[in-house]
């Protein structure tokens, strides 16, 4: 019975499909698969590689976009032991201060943001804040007399808001901030709003939901008011339903008197820095020697102004962002940064930083889209349609070596292996290059090619000498 399951087995394994099937689902298994997580683990590395090159090789200008933060230095400038402009001290502060923040923004400015997103969550009414029909009241009554659309953070699957929250606000549009997706992925429209589980028993007219995440919400906004972007609808090539964030960085230096230099004034200058910032990573993994440094905080090209400053009695914080012109739109965002409020998120370029960035971010990444973004696509099917062919091709030259033995067979290796590594680099090169595309189930090929071959190979010539024993 065994010599006949074993003369069967080969018998099967004789036939060039069924050992092409087996090579090709080698393929399904370590590319598509992802065993060991090898794909997901080389293309979030790759991910991270290409936001650190390009940040450092392709500076950003000036931006439609200003961030307003709330820190712990502000507030206690701002509450002066009670004789000051809030009336409390310590974080949270109450919805009153909430509401004279969002009106010092809109108050007497010849050139007022066209939106405004307030990422800060109000998950309950809090009694110790005072009333939040105060906050929601203001809100309606700044997008009446002024037109301008505010957007307050709705939270989402761990972080919903209350029922009793979600009947007060009325006024402000709701946006989800709160999702379940990899590291350095940002969402742009949501499908429907099932993670609001409190939601479900309030009347559609008490809030509104939006769809759409909040850097899209006030890209539309913007757009709505500039005459040089406008949005993509679903469908369209230049959309994506995913941002893979890619951080920017200034061009040569920061706002102030700081003295940090963000990036060389020449472009062969930047190119060097990256060099020797891939000679750092490159000695830090094998010596454990120490890293290249995370860019600073101040590289942002996001103008950033502390929320004291807009209260200030002499030259108040311009909220304009520097390089506009009198006129043209710009958005703003409000978020607390402190460690307490726990809202800090890894970064590949900048290292942890507080969640309104990731806003920010995302916003600017989509006034790029159609210039100079990067869009990632998963491309695992061309790679599993190389890995056949290259299956196919190392058979053919198995069955050609039978009758041709090989002479030198590590120049023979090496022809291979540079021919293989040659054409997935190649491809990647025209696929960045020219369609602005990062590839992802893609490079992690480039690792196991070479195996195939070895396995192909040995595979083949087995079957060869077992035919020739048998002669």
């Amino acid at each position: 019975m065994r010599a006949r399951i074993g003369h069967l087995v080969k018998v099967i394994w004789s036939r060039p499909w069924v050992r092409f099937l087996f090579y090709s689902f080698m393929g399904l298994w370590a590319i598509a698969a992802d065993p060991f997580r090898l794909s997901s683990a080389t293309d979030r590395a790759i991910g991270e590689q290409y936001s650190q090159f390009y940040s450092r090789t392709t500076p950003v200008g000036n931006l439609p976009i200003t961030v307003v933060i709330i820190d712990r230095e502000s507030i206690d400038g701002l509450f002066n032991d009670g004789r000051g402009k809030l009336s409390v001290g310590d974080w949270p502060i109450a919805y009153s201060d909430h509401a004279a923040i969002l009106t010092q923004i809109v108050k007497g400015k010849p050139n007022p943001p066209v939106g405004i997103f307030y990422d800060i969550l109000f998950e309950k009414p809090r009694l110790s804040s005072g009333r939040l029909e105060l906050l929601n009241r203001r809100v309606e009554l700044i997008q009446k007399t002024t037109g301008i659309p505010v957007f307050f953070a709705a939270g989402g699957p761990d972080m919903p808001l209350s029922g009793e929250t979600l009947s007060i606000l009325s006024s402000p549009s709701l946006v989800r901030t709160n999702w379940h997706q990899p590291v350095g992925t940002y969402p742009l429209v949501f499908s429907d709003d099932t993670n609001w589980k409190e939601s479900k028993s309030l009347p559609p007219t008490n809030f509104s939901l939006e769809k759409l995440s909040p850097a899209l919400s006030l890209y539309k906004t913007y757009c709505s008011r500039s005459g040089s972007c406008e949005v993509p609808k679903d469908g369209e090539n230049s959309f994506r339903n995913n941002l893979k964030i890619q951080w920017p960085m200034a061009s040569e230096g920061v706002e102030g008197d700081s003295g940090i230099e963000c990036l060389p004034k020449s472009s062969s200058g930047r190119y060097i820095e990256v060099g020797r910032r891939i000679i750092k990573t490159t000695l830090e993994a094998l010596f454990n020697t120490e890293g290249p440094a995370v860019a600073a905080t101040e590289c942002l090209p996001i103008h950033v102004v502390q929320v004291s400053d807009l209260f200030r009695d002499v030259q108040p914080a311009r909220l304009m962002p520097p390089g506009l012109k009198p006129g043209d739109p710009y958005v703003v965002m409000v978020g607390v940064v402190m460690p307490s409020a726990g809202d800090y998120h890894r970064t590949p370029v900048y290292g942890k930083l507080p969640g309104v960035f990731f806003h920010a971010a995302a916003f600017e990444n989509l006034h790029r889209m159609g210039r100079d973004y990067y869009y990632h696509k998963d491309l695992t099917w061309l790679s599993l349609s190389l890995w056949f062919v290259a299956a196919f091709a190392m058979m053919c030259h198995a069955k050609y070596r039978r009758s041709h033995p090989i002479t030198k067979p590590i120049p023979v290796f090496l022809g291979w292996w540079v021919l293989l590594i040659g054409t997935v680099l190649i491809l990647h090169a025209v696929l960045t290059h020219v369609f602005r595309i990062v590839p992802e189930g893609w490079l992690s090929m480039m690792a196991i090619l070479p195996l195939l071959r070895e396995v192909v190979m040995r595979h083949e010539a087995g079957l060869f000498d077992r035919k020739e024993k048998n002669k």
